[in-house]
């Protein structure tokens, strides 16, 4: 682990979504884990949040998430700065963090929020990088690979949770 590292605190996120682009689905449950480079877990968000669209049959598949289990839930605009003070000045770190960027990013700015500029660590990128030759980099796969357990993927607190444990074991693959 680097010197630089071990005075960080970062959070693992993750998201669940009524489909693949931000600009016409939504967010629909937020999972995020903030942590320090030891691996403690600091604390915990996760919440579901109503999209006030219908959730594509392709995205109730796979995280079985219904429209009915998020009636009467929060709004974005009500979650989003809560989930923004979550995160605090710690480090965010995603799998495939291009998808959960973009829709945070759009939802930042549709709802008119002030963002902050920071970089997202990539445990799919980090992953390519320091384990090279894996037969798969999805996020179950590298679970497996690394004798990471979970009691649901495609649900975002627990997602994150993965997330968290893959980032140390690369932390620990990562050159001091």
């Amino acid at each position: 682990m680097t010197e630089l590292a071990a005075n960080l605190t970062f959070t693992a996120l993750d998201l669940e979504t009524t489909g693949l682009k931000p600009v016409a689905d939504r967010i629909i449950e937020i999972g995020a884990v903030r942590f320090n480079a030891a691996g403690e877990i600091l604390a915990t968000f996760q919440t579901l949040v109503d999209p006030r669209i219908p959730v594509s049959a392709a995205a109730r598949a796979i995280n079985g998430i219904s429209d009915a289990m998020l009636s009467g839930k929060p709004g974005i605009e009500t979650v989003l700065p809560e989930f923004v003070d979550f995160l605090g000045d710690s480090v965010p770190v995603a799998h495939h963090a291009p998808f959960d960027v973009a829709f945070l990013s759009y939802e930042i700015h549709r709802l008119g929020f002030r963002s902050q500029t920071r970089p997202v660590l990539d445990t799919c990128s980090m992953s390519r990088r320091l384990f090279r030759n894996l037969p798969s980099y999805r996020l179950s796969s590298l679970a497996e690979h690394f004798g990471i357990e979970s009691d649901s993927f495609h649900r975002a607190a627990a997602d994150a949770e993965v997330c968290r444990r893959l980032f140390l074991c690369c932390l620990e693959k990562m050159p001091p």
